[in-house]
């Protein structure tokens, strides 16, 4: 898609560096607007959302937030939530798919991408396709 279908349009970028930008290009974008708002002290990585409910009487939400590698939770209140989790959020494999059990290289879905593992020289097969837009 064109760059200017992912930039919001309280921040437009004309600096993208192709009409259809990278990963990169987008993360880049998507970081300078997190930085420029001054997103980073109510932003937690990590974390999992187990479940908001509403508080009429409050007229918030409890949230109950859970972090993903020590398992503990505690509740925050929150007057709004946005949700953006991306098509992925739990990726999964099919188990039907033959073969996987004997498989001996790399392979990852491609919503946990693994940028540690060089492709260049390597023959590499998609299995599966479609776009998450």
């Amino acid at each position: 898609m064109p760059g200017h279908s992912y930039a919001l349009s309280s921040a437009p970028n004309p600096n993208w560096t192709t009409y259809h930008p990278s990963q990169p290009d987008m993360r880049a974008y998507i970081e300078a607007v997190w930085a420029r708002r001054g997103l980073h002290p109510h932003t937690r990585f990590g974390t999992e959302v187990v479940r908001a409910t509403w508080d009429e009487r409050a007229q918030a939400y409890a949230v109950v937030l859970e972090d993903v590698a020590s398992r503990a939770s505690r509740t925050v209140t929150a007057r709004v939530v946005l949700s953006a989790t991306g098509r992925f959020l739990r990726p999964r494999v099919p188990e039907e798919l033959g073969g996987i059990e004997t498989f001996r290289g790399e392979r990852w879905h491609s919503a946990e991408w693994r940028h540690d593992v060089p492709l260049a020289g390597k023959r590499v097969g998609v299995v599966g396709n479609g776009c998450s837009a």
